[in-house]
């Protein structure tokens, strides 16, 4: 179980550290012109970034749902029997379709948002 919890820790920095190189890129810097104007916060540059993330964070948790998802399953199958073995696997199967419901209301709030923001 160690193992997992480093396993997913790893996969998380990695999330965060792609995230980071999106983030840095919205908005590029034009090396020709002299002193810049700061970025406005315009509805478009915020569709753009909620764009993106949603872009790279849904496709990534329904993987890893999915994943733990068939991790679950094959531990209540190898769990021959054995009521903590099934109840373990149980909990983490009830946990990860909770976890799969709050990535779909992640997904409305992010249409939601857009509208909003391009109204």
């Amino acid at each position: 179980m160690n193992t997992l919890k480093a396993y997913v820790s790893k996969i998380i920095i990695f999330i965060l550290s792609v995230l980071q190189v999106f983030l840095i890129s919205v908005n590029p810097v034009n090396a020709n012109s002299g002193v810049q104007d700061p970025p406005q916060l315009s509805g478009a540059f915020l569709a753009t970034l909620i764009s993106k993330i949603e872009s790279l964070l849904i496709p990534v948790s329904v993987f890893i749902a999915l994943a733990l998802l068939i991790f679950s399953g094959y531990m209540w199958i190898s769990s021959a029997g054995d009521p903590e073995k099934v109840k373990k696997a149980s909990s983490t199967i009830t946990w990860t379709v909770i976890g799969l419901f709050f990535i779909v209301m992640v997904r409305i709030i992010f249409s939601l948002v857009m509208d909003f923001i391009l109204k």
